[in-house]
This record gives C-alpha cells, sequence and structure tokens, in this order.
C-alpha cells in the first residue's frame, strides 16, 4: 500500500463522503490524508469496510494501522478507528474471518483493536495463521471517540505462482477513466433478434456459520448474493443467465455480435468481452473498449433508471415511454415488456428473474 504497488483502482469502500479523503488514500505513512467515514463514538451502526483487490493470489500474515491527521477537505483535526475485523477470499464475494493472534476481546475474538488517538502511531495486528486471499475487506466494527474515522493501513505478506506461472497484474482504470464508460446500474439490449437484460443492487454485508464452524461473510443484496444478474432470452418461453463474471452489459457492435461488458466485481472494474453471445467471456483493456465505443457500429445498452424519476414512478408503473424502447421490447417503472399481437406484455418484474411466461431457467437464475 505505502510503496504504491497496490494502485488506487484496487481499492474501494462501501463509502467516502469526503472527496479529499477517499479509498485510495488508505496508505500507510500518506501524509495530510487517510481514508475518511463519518461516525459516532461505539458499535457501528451499518456495514462499512475498505476493500483490496490484490489481483492475484497472496499469503498474508499481518496488517499494519494508523489514523490520519489533517484530513479532508476542511483539514479536521485528527481522526482514528476503533476495532475492525479483516476478511479475506480467493473469491471475489465470499469472505472468510480472520483471527488475531493476540485475542483483546473475549466476546469478539475475531476483532483486531487500533483505537490509538496519536494518528502519527502504527498499530501492528499479527494474524493467528497466515491467509490465502485475493480479496481484503476490513470491516469497521466500533467508531474511535473522535468526530469521524480515518484509516491508513498496509498489508504484509507475499505473492506466490498459480500453476508455475505467475499472473500478470492488471490494473487498467483509474475513477477518471472509468467516467468514460457510463455503466448503468439496470438495463437491457436486443442483439439480432435476442433479448439481454442486466439488474444490479446496492451490496451489503451478511454471514453464516459454516458446517466447519467458520463465519462466512458475503456481499448480499436484498435478492442476489451477487450483487446483479444478467439474463438473455433466445424466444419468448426461454430465459438463462450469463456468466457470474457479468457485473454488466455495456453494448454490442453490430456488425461482429461481440458483447461488452464489466466483471462482477465491485472492488476492481475490468472490462469483459463475449464473441460467442455469452456464452464464454475474456478480459480486455479499458483503451481498447474506448476505441470500439466510439465507433459508430457499437449499439449501447439502453439504460433503464433504478429509482424513480418524474416519467417512471410508482403512480405509471407500466408507462413505458420512447426513450426505453429497443425493436420490440421496452421498459417502464415495474419491468421489461414485449410488444406482441399490438399490445405489451410483461415479460419480466425488475429484481425478480423471469416471472412471465413460466421459465425453463435454472435454479441459479431465480432470485428469492
Amino acid at each position: 500500500m505505502e510503496s504504491g504497488y497496490i494502485e488506487d483502482c484496487q481499492i474501494t469502500s462501501s463509502e467516502a463522503p469526503d472527496e479529499a479523503a477517499p479509498a485510495h488514500n488508505a496508505r500507510l505513512n500518506m501524509p495530510n490524508t487517510a481514508w475518511k467515514i463519518y461516525g459516532q463514538h461505539g458499535i457501528a451502526t451499518h456495514d462499512t469496510w475498505l476493500a483490496i483487490d490484490l489481483l492475484r493470489n497472496a499469503t498474508i500474515t499481518s496488517i499494519a494501522t494508523q489514523g490520519g491527521s489533517r484530513v479532508g477537505t476542511s483539514n479536521d483535526f485528527e481522526g482514528t478507528t476503533g476495532s475492525f475485523q479483516f476478511l479475506y477470499g480467493t473469491e471475489r464475494d465470499v469472505y472468510m474471518v480472520a483471527t488475531p493472534r493476540i485475542q483483546t476481546d473475549p466476546n469478539h475474538r475475531t476483532y483486531f483493536e487500533h483505537a490509538i488517538l496519536d494518528p502519527s502511531v502504527v498499530k501492528h495486528h499479527y494474524l493467528l495463521t497466515a491467509v490465502d486471499a485475493r480479496y481484503v475487506l476490513i470491516k469497521l466494527e466500533s467508531y474511535c471517540s473522535q468526530n469521524f474515522n480515518s484509516l491508513r493501513i498496509e498489508l504484509f505478506g507475499c505473492y506466490y505462482e498459480e500453476n508455475g506461472e505467475q499472473t500478470n497484474k492488471e490494473c487498467y482504470n483509474t475513477d477518471s477513466q472509468w467516467s468514460n464508460i457510463n455503466e448503468a446500474d439496470r438495463g437491457f439490449m436486443v442483439m439480432d433478434g435476442q433479448l439481454f437484460v442486466c439488474n444490479s443492487l446496492p451490496l451489503r454485508l451478511e454471514y453464516t456459520d459454516t458446517a466447519a464452524g467458520k463465519r462466512c461473510y458475503y456481499l448480499f443484496t436484498s435478492h442476489n448474493w451477487l450483487g446483479s444478474y444478467c439474463l438473455q432470452q433466445s424466444d419468448s418461453s426461454s430465459w438463462s443467465r450469463l456468466s457470474t463474471d457479468v457485473n454488466m452489459l455495456l453494448g454490442y457492435e453490430s456488425q461482429s455480435f461481440v458483447i461488452y461488458g464489466t466483471r462482477n466485481s465491485r472492488h476492481n472494474k475490468i472490462i469483459i468481452r463475449s464473441i460467442d453471445r455469452g456464452r464464454s467471456w475474456q478480459t480486455i483493456s479499458l483503451w481498447k473498449y474506448l476505441g470500439i465505443k466510439s465507433s459508430a457500429t457499437f449499439v449501447p445498452i439502453t439504460s433503464v433508471p433504478s429509482t424513480s424519476t418524474d416519467d417512471m414512478n410508482w403512480l405509471n408503473p407500466s408507462n413505458i415511454l420512447n426513450d426505453y424502447i429497443s425493436e420490440n421490447r421496452g421498459a417502464s417503472y415495474d419491468g421489461l415488456y414485449e410488444f406482441k399481437d399490438n399490445t405489451w406484455h410483461k415479460i419480466l418484474d425488475w429484481n425478480q428473474c423471469c416471472i412471465q411466461p413460466t421459465t425453463t431457467m435454472t435454479q441459479s437464475c431465480v432470485i428469492d
């Protein structure tokens, strides 16, 4: 973190209310800044975390934490943090909880404690056992006694090789570059008569106890633990789910029918493409995608608002506007429709997978 080897786009957070103190400022000994969140004394009232995508698997043995001074737009006084959990995983949405070597709270044996008011002091925390991970979440469990929390960290360990070959380190896009992507929260497109639908929902954390007695955290949404789902419909009675690697579709190239999208990770946004109509996906560079996006043959996904607007709201939930029509499909506030026999027929409710007609979809597509 301190060296800059982990790039800005690999570091994200559940929130960063001060634009002058974003998640990627959470680097040990970074001067006059940190990752900053507003809080209150005591137990955190909602899930707050700092996320790091190492881009390839590594062995992690310990972590160092530090507060921050003169943090943010108003040069606020010093801030620090209280207790936290160290979550880790080799999959982007499933996490195990590490145990500290020294346990200071018998009631919370997985809590690491910082609780040092001096923001210049570095505290080293050793894991009880080394862990293998690509994805790391620092989940705050209590606030400090200041008006806000600030955090800077360092990870200690080493990368290792997979199958005898070291995975390439790639980090294509910074926040400013990603603003050119225009990723939708919800949308659909019709390519060569085939319908594709994507819907994403805000992430939250939930946990379960495994059979082995270990607590395992998941990044959940209210309907789908992956945070999003993308579907394709070949005919009026058959739906199938795209790979869970797909977070959101961006559009397609109308001559080659190559589809472009984003990978299903809130920690590091990656561009992917499919040359076989959604059956398989490969990573491509941001710059290559931006070149394709600017071409006259690129057809973007029809983006649909995921929250109420003046024209799309609960007062007229089935109102289909011209801006949200593509060929014989159209979107409204309450779902997706198909125009057939001179009328619109609903084929999908937002947040509920494929309610009409009865489908042959696999269980993985059913959104509870």
